[in-house]
């Protein structure tokens, strides 16, 4: 991936060498933990792909409505019904937009996986998916309280974003990142000579603080096949309020300062 989202070119070659999966699953708007989102260029070039060699687009969107800079962005639950959209299946959910321990989604996809849906025993037997957190959910949307509610989750997440961010350019001016437009993440390139899971370590241990280290964002390690992204980190900011996010990164620089102190001090030993 890159700053314009996944690297169709890479998915074409594999394509091409005969390696054809059944679908392809992507994060495309805001994505998880880069926050980029794919570009229409490369969207239209994968549309075009699923339908030459058969796959569906899995696009998992649950940041799709959290866009705090008016980005435009390539929002795959609108573009299933467009020429070459009939194998996308776009994922929702509520939990990421009114209450996390809802549990509820929602599909948007062409009208023939659809009814292949419909006709699942589980949706044919229970109705459909958790029946009393529907009702409220439903109700909500009908009353606008579920809009009322995104509006000012929009705005509460616009400022953390940017709080974090501020804070990081003036705290801890050699880490690097790229200031998302939505979505609940910074991920953030840490200086070469520091290991993120030696900072993670410090960090929590000593100052109080922690975030995720880049390899746990890594298929290539969840397979045993070694460390990715060790000079990565994700930082979320949809769960602290900007003064706490601020303190938050005041402590991650001191973490830094000292775990770079120790390690220029072991290489003069």
């Amino acid at each position: 991936m890159d700053s314009d989202g996944v690297i169709v070119g890479q998915i074409e070659r594999l394509l091409e060498s005969g390696t054809i999966p059944a679908m392809l699953y992507t994060i495309p708007v805001f994505h998880n933990p880069t926050g980029c989102s794919l570009s229409k260029s490369r969207l239209d070039r994968l549309m075009l792909l699923s339908q030459k060699y058969g796959f569906y687009i899995v696009a998992d969107e649950p940041y799709q409505f959290l866009n705090y800079e008016n980005a435009q962005t390539q929002v795959l639950s609108k573009m299933t019904s467009a020429p070459n959209g009939s194998r996308i299946i776009s994922l929702g959910t509520f939990s990421k937009i009114f209450a996390p321990g809802l549990r509820l989604g929602w599909i948007h996809t062409s009208p023939s996986i659809v009814n292949d849906l419909l006709s699942t025993a589980v949706i044919q037997s229970g109705g459909c998916i958790n029946p009393l957190v529907a009702g409220l959910v439903h109700s909500a949307i009908l009353q606008g309280t579920l809009q009322n509610h995104l509006e000012r989750l929009v705005g509460t997440y616009q400022a953390r974003k940017r709080a974090i961010c501020k804070a990081l350019r003036e705290k801890c001016p050699d880490i690097e990142f790229d200031e998302p437009d939505g979505g609940y993440f910074v991920w953030v390139k840490i200086p070469p000579d520091v290991d993120a899971a030696r900072l993670l370590e410090v960090a929590r241990g000593r100052h109080g603080v922690a975030f995720t280290p880049g390899p746990r964002c890594s298929a290539a390690a969840a397979g045993g096949e070694g460390e990715r992204f060790a000079d990565r980190a994700r930082l979320s900011f949809a769960f602290y309020d900007a003064r706490e996010l601020e303190e938050g990164i005041d402590r991650l620089a001191k973490a830094l300062a000292e775990v770079r102190h120790s390690s220029h001090k072991n290489d003069d030993k």
